[in-house]
């Protein structure tokens, strides 16, 4: 597994998660993040109150603060701002009677916004509110509001390939395609939006785990992709959520016929590439081609996998038989 598919699974398994599970397992990143970098990472303990304090990089002065509420509301932009007033100020309060070693030049504020972008800030809020608190307490320090963008880029800085196999391992990402975190909405949603797009390029919880493999497993071996069975046989055995997340686009008279453009524009894709590419070179630029075209740019790298091998075990891409030898 290369650096950028392990930076996007563990950004989509924080993806999934709310509340406390959100803040536990995005500061064992940050922990292991730290230590590499050769800095201390320290988190209080989440049950016994953390003063304002999610984790703090101690020689930098650096403090975090995180929020993922259980679902995305009308109201989330507000609450954002109402939840980073109150945990700043707390957060000063406390800075101010000698905790945390009385001083602070950074304070982040991330949180998780799933999919989706962070609220817009017209108004400067969050500009103005930390002018204000410090005007107030004295304390001069830089912020960011940010989402797990902001964990994607720390990320890229990481060299070590072992260094990213225990961060999956210390939030329990041990298998190389997650496939718990992978649910029959979000490859709906990944599906409505890619059938979006290529609809604009011009184009030609039910979970119920029978799906049928209908490729022979030698069409793997046939086409000399010997190397990803493990994988592909792995996200065979889950395509039910493909295959439930199909059934939802059918159900919907504006997006019943998504799916058949979705299949069309990767057969020819598929067309186009095998003129240049065989094997597993030409599986994985598949895999590109079609993450390039959604915006989902922290979970796409699966989803784009998952619907590709749909496509080969339905035998509309890749050779399903030995060719003969007509001279034969």
């Amino acid at each position: 597994m290369n650096k950028n598919e392990n930076i996007e699974l563990i950004c989509m398994k924080l993806q999934s998660l709310t509340k406390l599970n959100f803040q536990i397992n995005l500061g064992n990143i940050l922990k292991e993040f730290y230590e590499y970098k050769g800095l201390t990472y320290e988190m209080p303990s989440a049950g016994g109150g953390d003063d304002k304090n999610d984790g703090w990089v101690v020689e930098q002065r650096k403090f975090y603060q995180v929020y993922a509420p259980a679902q995305i509301r009308s109201s989330f932009a507000k609450e954002i701002r109402n939840k980073f007033v109150e945990d700043l100020s707390g957060l000063l309060e406390k800075i101010s009677e000698g905790k945390w070693n009385g001083d602070i030049d950074h304070f982040i504020f991330i949180t998780n916004t799933f999919d989706d972008h962070l609220p817009k800030d017209p108004d400067r809020f969050f500009e103005k509110a930390v002018l204000e608190l410090q005007e107030k307490t004295g304390y001069k320090f830089e912020y960011q509001v940010t989402n797990l963008q902001y964990i994607k880029r720390l990320l890229h800085e990481v060299d070590d390939r072992n260094i990213l196999a225990i961060m999956r391992s210390s939030i329990n990402l041990t298998m190389d395609i997650p496939t718990g975190t992978i649910t029959d909405w979000n490859m709906y949603d990944f599906l409505t939006n890619l059938g979006n797009k290529i609809m604009t390029l011009t184009y030609e919880d039910n979970k119920s785990n029978n799906y049928v493999r209908i490729s022979n497993p030698m069409k793997i071996s046939i086409n000399k992709l010997d190397d990803k069975k493990a994988e592909i046989n792995r996200i065979i055995d889950n395509l039910y959520v493909v295959e439930n997340a199909v059934s939802m686009l059918n159900q919907n008279i504006d997006t019943s016929d998504l799916f058949d453009k979705i299949t069309k524009y990767v057969i020819n894709l598929y067309k186009h590439l095998s003129k240049d590419y065989r094997g597993s070179k030409l599986l994985d630029e598949i895999y590109k081609g079609i993450s390039k075209l959604s915006s989902h740019n922290l979970w796409v790298e699966v989803p784009a996998k998952y619907l590709v091998i749909y496509i080969f075990d339905h035998c509309d891409i890749f050779e399903k038989e030995v060719k003969k030898n007509v001279n034969a």
